[in-house]
């Protein structure tokens, strides 16, 4: 279900959120009209990523917050194994329209006003952003902690436990597992083979043609797991021709393409399988919300015409560092 109010903790545990840096910075572009400031440089995602944290901070109340970025400049190891990851029709079409050339110049002084305001930013060459909040997300729930988990991406879906949420975008509700089945019509321990059934056609992963969500769901609610639904496979088969000399028919179009998947299943179990084990150097103390760099804030508003901005900025953050005992170990 999707679970409302803050539960009770005991002392010792934190509400840890987790943030998908390209999914909030894609979102704030398109929930803002087209902006720029004087130069003509495109500042409306700047505008709506920040405008969505803050929303975040004050509605949430996360004791920590990790902002998780993908950091370019390395092939990640999912490309090493499948190189056509993300090599689809469909982001090339989009790495060439003009969404693209605005969003990505908004990047940096995105990440930079989020560390001016006190914000625990990571990225990791090679790694994606998905991996590091699962391993944050293993990592912190196995403490005791309640950990948030905020993006748009079902494969994270698979994270939710008693103690690990996915944030919702629009109402910001807790998903816990009962949410997620209501959701999607799975479990959280039945999205990896949800997805692998789906394939996804933006990152190039194979799955099984024509069977979209609906169906993935029905079959997994059916049969508990893909090995399950591959072991059962002939009860999809066709009744027997009822008179002497009848044509067998052959399985449905979409049966005969599941067991043609079977070829690729163990390649696209890895792809969507997320990594919970990648190092990195968050610590408790270390994501804790720092004291707001004001000076820089101001700069930063000033360089792109952020007047509502920096003015919302001072209204949550200041209302954060009066408080900043509530943050300490």
């Amino acid at each position: 279900m999707a679970k409302k109010d803050k539960k009770k903790k005991s002392s010792a545990a934190l509400r840890i959120l987790l943030i998908d840096a390209s999914n909030y910075i894609h979102r704030g572009y398109w929930a803002v009209e087209a902006l720029s400031n004087s130069d003509g440089f495109p500042t409306n995602a700047i505008k709506g990523t920040i405008n969505i944290i803050l929303k975040d901070i004050k509605e949430l109340k996360p004791d920590r917050v990790v902002i998780c970025f993908d950091k370019g400049g390395k092939k990640n190891w999912r490309s090493e194994i499948y190189p056509e990851y993300k090599r689809s029709e469909a982001r090339v079409k989009q790495k060439e329209d003009d969404t693209y050339a605005n969003i990505r110049p908004q990047f940096k002084p995105i990440k930079a006003l989020l560390k001016a305001m006190g914000f625990r930013t990571i990225g990791k060459k090679g790694v994606e952003a998905d991996d590091l909040m699962a391993t944050l997300a293993t990592e912190f729930s196995a403490e005791g902690h309640e950990v948030l988990i905020s993006t748009n991406d079902k494969d994270l879906a698979a994270m939710v436990t008693h103690n690990v949420f996915m944030v919702t975008a629009k109402e910001r509700e807790l998903l816990d597992p009962v949410g997620i089945k209501l959701k999607y019509g799975v479990k959280p321990t039945q999205i990896v083979d949800y997805l692998m059934l789906q394939g996804d056609k933006v990152d190039n992963i194979p799955g099984v043609t024509k069977c979209g969500p609906g169906t993935a769901a029905k079959w997994l609610q059916q049969y508990g797991s893909l090995k399950n639904l591959l072991d059962n496979v002939d009860d999809f088969k066709p009744a027997a021709p009822k008179r002497k000399g009848g044509v067998q028919k052959p399985f449905p179009i979409v049966i005969q393409n599941l067991i043609a998947a079977k070829k690729h299943f163990k390649l696209t179990r890895k792809l969507v399988t997320l990594k919970c084990d990648e190092s990195h150097k968050v610590t408790l103390s270390n994501c804790v919300l720092g004291t707001p760099d004001w000076n820089k804030i101001k700069r930063l508003c000033d360089k792109y015409e952020l007047n509502e901005t920096h003015k919302e900025i001072k209204k949550v953050m200041g209302n954060v560092e009066t408080s900043v005992s509530r943050w300490a170990l």
